[in-house]
């Protein structure tokens, strides 16, 4: 406390003194000049008191100066890192306005969390989730993505997908049953399957080659036969297909695989 109002008390005893020097030196250095001169003079003295004043009160308390300077240093760090994810959720807003890598209404999948964006603000991005390892459908949840995610995952558009999309599944059976034959006939069935949409797809096709400088996505059903890691026979079924239509496409694929295969198996292997 004693140094406290002795520095105090030096500081007002500056103030003092400097005033009076200022005083006398205008007496002294204004005499006898151009009122244009004294202006000059004048401005000159009070800059250069005014900055002797700051440095030398700077001086004696110097210590005080330090520790508040540390304690704001400290303050700020802490208010950093309190507010580091809203910070980073205003960062990715901000990369998002920049580049557009998505738009409202788009599907898209950030980090396994796929579906249609709802809405973008300085936070998060909202979506409606949609399964895209089942029949693309919604699932009814709402997804809030916080922004700062955009800066550590890559977002993927999928937005190509809402119309049609290359659709696979399988259909497994036992080792010891011969489902070659029923590939063939199974394929002709198939082509009647997406008979309806088949020149809507081609043309959709046609306009992602175009857009997306991809290769032309093949429209006609695929049948791939192979072996599951237990040893059974596993056939994989692909579709360009409508998006909508992909459960029942699959229902009416996966019956007309059954159906093949007990009007062509003998009746013991069924």
């Amino acid at each position: 406390m004693t140094e406290t109002l002795i520095k105090l008390a030096l500081s007002i005893s500056l103030l003092i003194g400097i005033y009076l020097l200022r005083k006398v030196t205008f007496s002294y250095f204004l005499k006898g000049i151009e009122p244009s001169e004294q202006q000059h003079r004048a401005s000159t003295i009070r800059n250069a008191s005014s900055l002797l004043i700051v440095v030398l009160i700077g001086f004696i308390w110097l210590s005080e100066l330090q520790n508040v300077a540390l304690s704001l240093a400290a303050f700020m760090v802490a208010i950093v890192v309190a507010t580091k994810e809203f910070l980073q959720c205003l960062l990715g807003f901000f990369v998002w306005s920049l580049n557009r890598q998505f738009r409202i209404g788009d599907w898209i999948d950030i980090n396994g969390m796929a579906g249609q964006v709802v809405d973008v603000d300085w936070v998060k991005t909202t979506i409606q989730e949609v399964n895209l390892s089942g029949d693309y459908s919604y699932t009814g949840k709402t997804l809030y993505i916080p922004n700062n995610t955009l800066l550590l995952y890559p977002a993927k558009n999928l937005n190509f997908m809402r119309r049609y999309v290359m659709h696979s599944f399988s259909v497994v059976r036992e080792a010891n049953i011969n489902i070659e034959p029923i590939i063939e006939p199974l394929r002709a069935e198939l082509d009647q399957l997406v008979e309806p949409f088949r020149d809507t797809a081609n043309r959709y096709s046609g306009f992602l080659h175009q857009r997306m400088d991809i290769e032309a996505t093949q429209v006609d059903p695929s049948v791939s036969l192979s072996t599951t890691e237990l040893g059974k026979n596993k056939l994989t079924i692909t579709m360009f297909c409508p998006t909508e239509q992909v459960a029942e496409l699959q229902q009416n694929a996966t019956r007309t695989f059954l159906r093949l295969w007990h009007e062509m198996q003998p009746e013991e292997s069924v």
